[in-house]
This record gives C-alpha cells, sequence and structure tokens, in this order.
C-alpha cells in the first residue's frame, strides 16, 4: 500500500458559502457528449457534472455548504454515487454526467435522477481492482493515478472510475472505503491498497527439471520425459539404467530386442545382433545410447587367413609380371 495522494487543493464549484440548507431536484440524465458547446472527451473522466443555471441560484439561496457535491440516485435502479459540479450551462430539467457515471448509476439517455447536494468526509483508505491486466504495463501506477485522481473529487463504493494513459482507457474498481461508504479527495491523504486486476492468474511456480522447464533438467529426467511422450524414441534406448520419473516411480527404456528376449529370461545385448542368413527379415539395429556402429565383424568361411587360396591349396590367381612390349623388340610380346 501506498500513500498517493497527499494535499489536494480545493476544488469544486463554490463561492465560500458556509450554511446547512439541503438542495434537491429531479433532472433528466444525459452523457456529457450531448453537452452544450464543444465536444470534451475529458469530461468523461471525472466525478464532475454539469448543471443548469438555476441549479445555481438555489444553491446559494440554500446556502449549500461548499465546495458543492451531490448524491446522484437512480430510482428505478435503487444506485447512488456521487459528484462534484463543473459547469451551470445546462438546459433545464438536464443533467450532464460523464460515461462511466451512467454505467454505475444503470442509467440510460433521459433517465430521472434524483440530485441531492451531500456532505462527505475526507477519505483516509480506498482498496481499487483494476479492470484489466493491461493495468500491469504501467511501469508508475502511483505517479499515473495521483495525476488521474485530480479530476475525481468525490468517491462511492462500487464506482468503477476511468482514465487514460498513453491513449488507453482504463477502469477501476473501488472495491473498499474507508471511514465511510463515500468520501471527498479534497485536501486529504489518500492510502490506496490493489487488488488484483481482473482477469490475472498468478504463475505457477516450478521445480527445476519439471514438466515444461524445457531441457533444464538433468539427462536422466530428459530421456525419461521424451520417452514418455514418444513412443518410437522408446525403441532406440536399448541397455539404459533405470532412471527417476517425475512422478517419482522408476522407469526404465526398454526395446523390442529386449522384450522378445525376457521370455528366455535374458537381454539381448548388442554384441549379439547379426543379420539374419536365412532369408528372413533381420533384426533391427538398436544400439544403447552413446554408442556407434561401424559394422559386423565377419569372418572367413574356413577360418582360414585371407591368402586368395581354395579348398585344394592351389592358388586361384598367379601373376607373372607379364609385359606387352619387349625390351628387346618392338611389337613383340614377352612371356
Amino acid at each position: 500500500m501506498d500513500h498517493l495522494f497527499g494535499g489536494f487543493g480545493s476544488a469544486g464549484f463554490g463561492f465560500g458559502g458556509n450554511g446547512t440548507g439541503t438542495f434537491s431536484e429531479y433532472y433528466r440524465c444525459y452523457s456529457v457528449a450531448m453537452a452544450p458547446g464543444k465536444e470534451r472527451e475529458t469530461l468523461n473522466h471525472g466525478s464532475g457534472v454539469i448543471l443548469p443555471p438555476s441549479a445555481l441560484a438555489k444553491l446559494t439561496q440554500y446556502n449549500v455548504t461548499t465546495p458543492y457535491k451531490f448524491a446522484l440516485t437512480n430510482e428505478q435502479t435503487q444506485k447512488t454515487t456521487h459528484a462534484s459540479v463543473l459547469e451551470f450551462i445546462a438546459e433545464e430539467g438536464r443533467i450532464y454526467l460523464p460515461r462511466w457515471m451512467m454505467a454505475t448509476l444503470g442509467a440510460g439517455e433521459g433517465s430521472l435522477l434524483q440530485v441531492k447536494s451531500a456532505t462527505l468526509p475526507r477519505g483516509k483508505f480506498v482498496k481499487i481492482q483494476p479492470q484489466s491486466v493491461a493495468f500491469l504495463d504501467i511501469s508508475d501506477p502511483k505517479a499515473v493515478l495521483e495525476r488521474a485522481f485530480r479530476s475525481y473529487l468525490a468517491m462511492t463504493l462500487g464506482d468503477k472510475l476511468s482514465f487514460v494513459y498513453a491513449d488507453r482507457e482504463y477502469q477501476i474498481e473501488v472495491l473498499e472505503l474507508k471511514p465511510s461508504h463515500a468520501v471527498s479527495l479534497i485536501d486529504t491523504d489518500l492510502e490506496v491498497d490493489f487488488a488484483p486486476p481482473v482477469g490475472y492468474v498468478e504463475p505457477s511456480l516450478q521445480r527445476p527439471g519439471s514438466a515444461g522447464s524445457g531441457l533444464g533438467g538433468s539427462h536422466a529426467s530428459v530421456r525419461d520425459e521424451i520417452l514418455q511422450h514418444v513412443v518410437v524414441e522408446k525403441r532406440g534406448w536399448d541397455l539404459l539404467s533405470s532412471g527417476q520419473r517425475l512422478n517419482g516411480k522408476s522407469a526404465t527404456a526398454v526395446s523390442g530386442n529386449q522384450k522378445r528376449a525376457r521370455g528366455t529370461g535374458s537381454l539381448v545385448n548388442a554384441d549379439e545382433i547379426r543379420p539374419s542368413l536365412d532369408g528372413e527379415t533381420p533384426l533391427p539395429l538398436r544400439l544403447p545410447l552413446g554408442q556407434l556402429f561401424f559394422g559386423f565383424n565377419v569372418p572367413s568361411a574356413t577360418g582360414g587367413a585371407a591368402g586368395g587360396e581354395g579348398d585344394d591349396g592351389e592358388p586361384k590367381f598367379k601373376g607373372e609380371g607379364n609385359m606387352l612390349k619387349s625390351k628387346k623388340g618392338k611389337g613383340r610380346m614377352n612371356k
């Protein structure tokens, strides 16, 4: 929590009266986009409303305490919020409200509202909840909110206030207020607490080597993780020692050769793998991890040394070094 707002200056429309009269009137409400004069988008981001000139005359007549603040009630929805006043230029019988205030009251264009003068205590504490996780992208929310809330002179529990930062509109909901359900933000130090934004999901903590952590674990854990999801790879991990699965159970890479040998009570070693010579399909070559294959050792058919001799001892080939050209005469071949 932080003390965000300190020393708000006196603001709001008023003439310094300190009476105790009560102002109460009914007006048809409209959005500030329909107010007289040039459209001002900034009016949508604050607590100020626009009243008719007759309201100013009555406020002065009743000697209502300034700065003026009002309780606005939609009797159809039984919702209430509080506002300050910006100008007295509205047509008679009309009141112009910011967009967020009409949404809070559940009012549409032309809805009938009761506008009653109110006296609010100074706010001491507020808890707010951003309505979007995009609020987390703001690098300095303290400074942004301090500037945005200068346009808000009153705050009510349940309000969904809006402000603009970096050409983007943000909304925050008032979840808790002290010392009352409605407070004034004039000349006060306001302590602010934040609730997690709507839609925010707390990131889960993962242990090193756990699932989803990439290849950051040990060699055995990475191997076992692959074997759990890739069945084809499981056939090429012969003779590997058992590892430890992520669920705590032991895991062993078992190949097709080992499965076939389990009936005999022994495992098929890499040295015992030989191609079939009887015309059947040869066994697939599956080597343990980390071994390379450079061919089988093929012995001589008779077991003898490779000298080029047959069964009868006679040499199969005898070279005599014949030349096509004789050393003594041309055109003659010497044997």
